[in-house]
């Protein structure tokens, strides 16, 4: 068959119908008008038949000598001796040559020969005189039917799991046998039943469907960059050290890192430490890191700033399919700073390769020699107490990380033939028409907010109301009356929230200006508390906060409530070097809550 080129004007069936391509479009996708009803339709180039303008019907077919010659033998010896036959047969029948000569260039008797004249077919080729060997072919075996069968099912039902062996097996098979009153096989011959079945689906049995597709799917090609910011890839990872409280050096578990690599030149772009689970908050951090300079951040860790020159704002973000990075305001907020989100496919783990190397090399080559740490398995912990040996705090190893992210980009990578930072200092700093810079954003604090969790609200007389907190600003005057207004906040610092008005952030403040900050878990343990039974004495309000406070001081922090207070100061710690609003001071002046149950005063003038 003649190989057809896809191009417009090529008659094909597409869904069914004869259509005609108009246009080849990206990708594997073509645009046809359906021949009947004039329409415009785009298929994938797979789902369309294509029509053989050479085809003929009544023509006969021949199968190609060679591929004939292949279905009967893979010895060039034996394809050597069939065409020397047909060679000199051919000679014969033409005249050329006579009986005798024939015997005696190919080497057999008269009667032989006589034989292999009734087997030459000119048409057919030198396949025709190939000698057939004796005995079965290779690969058939000889077995009773039903044993055949007993095998075939005690395959499917015994190779299950990582522990399946052959000798499993053959007991199942030897089991069958024996109530049927069969012989039952030898153990080789089981075995080479089992080396005869298809290896993907015996190694899927064994170890699963995950761990074929990484083992046997086929890969080709590989992803290629041209230049640094093209692609970022992101992902989460849970450290394998165990960090410990400031005050009193207990553990308090291990950390979370969500990391963006640089393809191209394989820089960790940005990164974010923190205690807490990942969340939007993470990923609005981790871009955030990625895209602003790190000067404030690296003063803050007591670190030189030229120690992490690498920033700018990417082109597209390869990520896995974690919720937080499926979300309509993730999605929003990529569209809004003209970032193209790609997701991984399901189950093809090598589709995050880079980052994954990248996240493994990390771990074993640095983290793993760390006290605390818990290595990568339970083999690997073996004799290790990892949270007696934890000595590093939270902060403490945040800057030794920093430290370490700074000698990975110095140090010669594999893929590359160079080091992480000669690749981007080749391309910006050391660029053969000049130094130049990467690409920036105008608003930084609009970027981070973009990224942050959202909830959509209307803005009332009273303000804006978010987990039943009530917000106001004055600038809401103007916006009184608006729906399906955007809020972003930060779930760790409750106290100012963001309205998006005019494409701009306007910040809101709690209305009660004498709440302290507070994070989301405590507005939702406090809406929990108020549903079971709202106290409806105000007078009691100061007794059950004493009473909260006396447990508080008396009760020892457990390992959960230390790791959430940690969690809280670590991330306060770095939130300005990260591009977030400064705090304000905290008052010195205590607010005295008035005693609603005493007499007024009336004001009295001091007359002078």
């Amino acid at each position: 068959m003649k190989s057809i080129e896809v191009k417009p004007g090529l008659l094909v069936v597409a869904g069914g119908a004869l259509a005609v391509i108009t246009k080849c479009l990206p990708g594997s996708l073509v645009e046809v008008e359906i021949s009947k009803s004039r329409k415009k339709k785009t298929f994938d180039i797979e789902n369309i038949e294509y029509i053989d303008p050479g085809y003929d019907p009544d023509k006969e077919i021949v199968v190609p000598i060679a591929a004939q010659a292949r279905s009967l033998t893979d010895d060039f010896g034996e394809l050597e001796i069939a065409r020397v036959r047909f060679e000199v047969i051919g000679q014969y029948r033409s005249k050329q040559i006579g009986r005798s000569e024939a015997c005696c260039r190919l080497g057999v008797s008269n009667g032989m020969f006589y034989r292999l004249l009734r087997m030459y077919d000119k048409d057919a080729g030198l396949y025709s005189l190939i000698r057939l060997k004796r005995g079965p072919a290779p690969g058939v075996l000889k077995i009773d039917e039903e044993v055949e069968g007993f095998i075939a099912s005690a395959i499917k039902t015994s190779y299950e799991g990582k522990s399946a062996t052959i000798a499993r097996v053959w007991r199942k098979v030897e089991q069958l046998c024996i109530g049927t009153g069969k012989k039952a096989p030898s153990i080789n011959t089981v075995a080479a039943r089992v080396k005869s079945f298809d290896q993907v689906e015996l190694y899927k049995k064994k170890y699963g469907h995950e761990a074929a597709q990484q083992k046997y799917q086929a890969r080709p090609g590989k992803l290629i960059t041209h230049a640094p910011l093209e692609f970022v890839q992101m992902d989460h990872t849970k450290v394998d050290v165990i960090v410990v409280d400031e005050k009193d050096r207990r553990p308090i578990g291990r950390p979370w890192l969500t990391v963006v690599l640089e393809k191209n030149t394989r820089v960790m772009l940005g990164y974010y430490l923190a205690l807490h689970a990942p969340s939007s908050l993470s990923v609005a951090c981790a871009i955030s890191h990625a895209i602003l300079p790190k000067k404030a951040f690296m003063e803050q860790l007591g670190r030189l700033p030229a120690e992490y020159p690498y920033y700018g704002k990417f082109k597209i973000i390869h990520m896995d399919n974690a919720k937080e990075f499926k979300t309509t305001g993730f999605q929003k907020a990529c569209a809004r700073n003209d970032i193209e989100p790609k997701w991984r496919p399901l189950g093809r783990k090598h589709y995050g390769g880079h980052i994954e190397r990248l996240i493994g090399t990390m771990m074993n080559e640095y983290i793993h020699f760390l006290p605390g740490s818990t290595m990568s398995n339970t083999v690997q912990r073996k004799g290790v107490n990892s949270e007696k040996e934890a000595s590093l705090t939270f902060r403490e190893f945040c800057r030794w990380f920093a430290g370490e992210v700074a000698i990975y980009h110095g140090r010669v990578h594999r893929a590359l033939g160079c080091s992480p930072s000669e690749v981007w200092n080749r391309y910006f700093a050391n660029h053969e028409e000049g130094p130049r810079h990467p690409p920036m954003v105008a608003r930084p604090m609009d970027l981070r907010m973009d990224f942050m969790p959202e909830e959509r609200r209307t803005i009332r007389p009273d303000g804006v109301s978010l987990y039943q907190c009530k917000y106001w600003s004055p600038t809401l005057r103007l916006y009184v009356g608006h729906n399906d207004v955007t809020i972003k906040y930060d779930p760790f610092s409750m106290k100012t929230i963001w309205a998006r008005l005019n494409n701009e952030y306007e910040p809101l403040t709690f209305s009660d200006q004498t709440l302290e900050d507070c994070t989301l878990e405590d507005i939702r343990l406090r809406n929990r508390r108020a549903r079971n039974g709202a106290l409806t004495t105000p007078s009691l309000i100061g007794v059950v906060e004493e009473n909260e406070q006396l447990v508080r001081e008396s009760v020892k922090l457990t390992k959960k409530e230390r790791r959430k207070v940690a969690a809280f100061n670590a991330y306060h710690g770095v939130r300005n070097a990260a591009g977030s609003a400064p705090k304000a001071e905290k008052s010195t002046v205590k607010n005295e809550r008035p005693d609603y149950s005493k007499k007024s005063e009336p004001f009295r003038r001091v007359n002078k």
